[in-house]
């Protein structure tokens, strides 16, 4: 299923958690990637982000509701959107029929009642024809070369401090990202870019941590995630609070790991178990169960009696014997489906484990 883009324009900062929170994003398909507290840097993050879905306040300090949803239409932007309004205005009302919003609620917000709007416009949104956004579309043409190369670096280090959990590593990246910014004389430039860039962690972030231990983690700061653009934020404001959120993730994890006083060796295998074909490496094992691989190693081999690379080799020799000999399918495609993509390596394995080759098994089975 694609995944629907959001930017959410608010000024009010309860109003956007609420929205947030209430919201079955996941469900529908949609992903929020950019929020705003005010009309001007709410439309920037429209035209930059191009949103399948706008949810947006009518009175907003900056550019009112009626003057963006002008805006939009003038600037040929067709997302979907939903008006979100303290109070019910006829000319705000007015403008948002004439403008064909998807909806017009008024807060407090229902969460039926928004969420069935939230799947109104996922099933529109199915039936019609949406682009991809492009990594870098926004970025072309809006500085020079070299330092949109250095920008992109910095992006790539910034991945690999948050998949190996490293504060140092995000707080030294960010701090590259702030010198870089410092560049940029024009103040359009600059807002245009820090939009970019606070997309960019936002993705790196659900990418490498969030995906990565979600399910694993009870106390995930998911809601402290998103970074709100005003249209007089800094570079330093963004940076900032993604320090912060690093801090807070670290922690939530090392506090996770340190709970676990031991590790569930019964659920590593049933993981080996059922995952055999992927060739799972210790490292990658511990990580999953937080862990070290030192530790994992050493309870899997003293509760299971072999190690770890032992018992991964027996399910896939036992699983390749089963095909060979009760359901006769052909040796190669044996070594393919458990796992295998080099046929000389499985038959190596195969005979050291059996004392036997995969074709003379079969043979003497016959």
């Amino acid at each position: 299923m694609m995944e629907y883009r959001v930017v959410i324009i608010d000024d009010e900062a309860w109003t956007r958690d609420t929205i947030r929170r209430i919201g079955h994003w996941r469900e529908f398909g949609f992903q929020i990637v950019g929020e705003a507290a005010d009309g001007i840097s709410g439309l920037e993050c429209v035209r930059q982000l191009r949103p399948h879905l706008i949810i947006t306040d009518m009175k907003m300090p900056g550019l009112d509701g009626s003057q963006l949803l002008r805006a939009l239409e003038e600037n040929g932007i067709c997302a979907k959107v939903i008006v979100v309004s303290g109070y019910y205005d006829y000319d705000y009302a007015r403008q948002a029929l004439n403008s064909h919003v998807a909806d017009y609620l008024l807060k407090p917000i229902n969460e039926e009642e928004f969420n069935n709007r939230l799947h109104a416009c996922a099933e529109e949104l199915a039936k019609e024809d949406h682009d991809v956004l492009p990594s870098e579309g926004i970025l072309v043409g809006s500085v020079e070369p070299t330092w949109l190369k250095n920008y992109l670096e910095c992006r790539e280090g910034l991945g690999r401090s948050f998949e190996s959990s490293s504060e140092k590593g995000v707080h030294a990246t960010l701090e590259k990202i702030e010198e870089l910014f410092h560049c940029l004389k024009d103040g359009d430039t600059q807002l245009k870019m820090l939009i970019k860039a606070n997309y960019d962690i936002q993705s790196i972030l659900e990418e490498t941590v969030i995906a990565k231990y979600e399910k694993n983690c009870e106390n995930l700061p998911l809601a402290d995630i998103s970074f709100t653009i005003h249209k007089n934020s800094t570079v330093s404001d963004l940076a900032e609070h993604y320090r912060q959120v690093t801090s807070k993730i670290i922690f939530a994890v090392t506090a996770q790991q340190q709970s676990k006083k031991k590790i569930d060796i019964p659920l590593v295998r049933e993981f080996l178990d059922t995952h055999y074909t992927q060739g799972i490496a210790l490292e990658d094992m511990a990580k999953r169960f937080f862990v070290s691989k030192e530790y994992l190693s050493s309870a899997f081999k003293k509760e299971v009696g072999v190690n770890f690379t032992e018992y991964q080799t027996s399910v896939r020799m036992e699983k390749a014997k089963e095909m060979i000999l009760e359901y006769g399918i052909p040796i190669q495609k044996v070594s393919e489906m458990v796992g295998y993509t080099d046929l000389a390596h499985f038959y190596k394995t195969f005979k050291r484990y059996f004392g036997s080759t995969p074709a003379k098994m079969r043979e003497e089975s016959e």
